[in-house]
This record gives C-alpha cells, sequence and structure tokens, in this order.
C-alpha cells in the first residue's frame, strides 16, 4: 500500500527500428559511359524488414567548389533517382561527361528508412569530341 511521501520509478524504453545502411564499400560500377553510370550493391545487413526500394543521391563533383564543398550540400538535397522495388541496381543517366559524382544510397523497408551510405565517387568516361 503507497501512502503519501512514497515515491514510484519508472522506466521508459524507448527505441527505433529502421532499415538497415547499405555499405559503401559494397558499392561499385560496373559500366560507365559518358552520360551514364551502372551502379550496384549488397543488401544492408541487417535488412530490418522487407526492402520496398532504395533511393540513390548523386552529387556532380564538378559543380562543387573544392574538395569538401560536397559536404556542405546536405545529401537529401542532391538529385536522387528511386530504384523499383527492392532491386539493388540502378542506372543514372544524363550525366556529364568525364565527370565525377559522389554516390550515396538509402535504403527504405516495411519499418522505416535507413541512414544514408557514405558517399563514395564514381566518374563518367570522356565523351567523343566533335571535329569539323
Amino acid at each position: 500500500m503507497r501512502g503519501p511521501g512514497t515515491t514510484s520509478n519508472f522506466h521508459v524504453c524507448i527505441f527505433s527500428v529502421v532499415a538497415g545502411q547499405v555499405d559503401s564499400s559494397t558499392v561499385n560500377s560496373d559500366d560507365a559511359s559518358s552520360s551514364t553510370l551502372s551502379l550496384k550493391w549488397d543488401e544492408p545487413n541487417p535488412r530490418n524488414g522487407k526492402i520496398l526500394k532504395y533511393t540513390v543521391y548523386y552529387l556532380d563533383w564538378g559543380s562543387a567548389v573544392g574538395d569538401d564543398a560536397f559536404q556542405e550540400i546536405p545529401i537529401e538535397f542532391w538529385p536522387n533517382k528511386n530504384t523499383t522495388e527492392d532491386k539493388s541496381e540502378i542506372i543514372l543517366d544524363e550525366l556529364k561527361a568525364d565527370n565525377k559524382y559522389n554516390v550515396s544510397i538509402k535504403a527504405y523497408t516495411s519499418v522505416g528508412s535507413g541512414n544514408y551510405s557514405t558517399p563514395k565517387q564514381f566518374q563518367t568516361v570522356p565523351g567523343s569530341k566533335l571535329h569539323y
């Protein structure tokens, strides 16, 4: 029986389950042209639910000034493209020739979204020069 002056201790545990994070070391380009990058990666481990889609964020390194300038633009504001369903591959198109791009991937599962992968850099190949 509790009377005046007694206290009760309550412990509340709050935790959030989110999708796993894509390991940037597994992100690879198996084909590049002057205007496209074909990217593939491994599923996050752990996934924490069924993968619904991935969003691939990419930033034109040539539009950034200085080696660390891209870090000043938050990843959520980078141009992005979604995969269809749970496919862990995508082709980024309409890119500039002979240009570097920073790429980060975010997984979305039935329990929420994961963290952005550490950005990794890829490069398109030089385009052909027109001769007149």
